[in-house]
């Protein structure tokens, strides 16, 4: 028999998040379905486009929310 090697694969979950406040490069967002706000760095070629209350795709990786990304 072949040898059994076990693979982590991350669980990549596409949400969307809507901002409710930004300063400078952070936009402060909150989960459209569990109301959970974050901070997150917003990319310089994004900044015009994040702003407060529009919403925004995000990706979480691994379901915690300090692994999220703006994913414009």
């Amino acid at each position: 028999m072949g040898s059994q090697d076990n693979i982590e694969v991350p669980i990549i979950e596409k949400k969307t998040a809507q901002v409710l406040n930004v300063t400078e490069n952070i936009a402060n967002v909150m989960d459209e379905e569990t109301y959970e706000t974050f901070d997150l760095e917003i990319p310089e070629e994004l900044k015009d486009s994040v702003v407060p209350n529009c919403s925004v795709p995000v990706s979480y990786t691994h379901l915690r929310a300090h692994e999220t990304v703006l994913d414009l």
